[in-house]
Parts: structure tokens; sequence; C-alpha cells
């Protein structure tokens, strides 16, 4: 009877230490999903961040060769007319 109580001991035993670590590995999967979660979000929120960036950048920059580029025309008109009215005197 002393060796078939210490197997149920042992069963016992091994049936608690699996539960247990059953449910530290739920604990622990669970703490790792939230923090994956967590980590995607903010790397989402960093992509936006950077793709919002880059967007008014390029609207800058579009903004500043426009300018340039009416700037360059409007010259380029100023002296046509200046030469058209020299012709024409």
């Amino acid at each position: 009877m002393g060796t078939r109580h210490t197997i149920e001991r042992a069963r016992a035993e091994i049936t608690t230490r699996d539960k247990e670590a059953s449910t530290s590995v739920e604990r622990n999967r669970a703490a790792w999903n939230a923090e994956r979660e967590t980590l995607l979000a903010h790397a989402e929120d960093d992509a936006k961040e950077r793709v919002n960036q880059a967007l008014e950048r390029w609207q800058n920059e579009t903004a500043a060769v426009l300018a340039k580029a009416q700037q360059e025309w409007l010259d380029a008109e100023e002296t046509r007319l200046a030469v058209a009215e020299i012709q024409w005197r």
C-alpha cells in the first residue's frame, strides 16, 4: 500500500504541476498578445505619423516649386512685355 500511495501522490503532483504550467503558459500567452497588440498599435501610429510628415513635406516642396515657377513665368512675361513695348515704339 505504501508504493501505491506514493504513485498516487506522484500522479496528483504531476497533475497539479501540469495545471500550473498550463495556467502559466496561458497567462504568459495573454500577456504577450496584449504587448504585441500594443506594439502593433504604436507601429501603426508611427507609420501614420511618418506618412503625414512626408505628405506635409511634399506639399511644402510642391508649393515652393510652384511659387518659383510662377515667379519665373512672371519675370519672363515682364521681360517679353518690355521687349514688345520697345519694338512698338
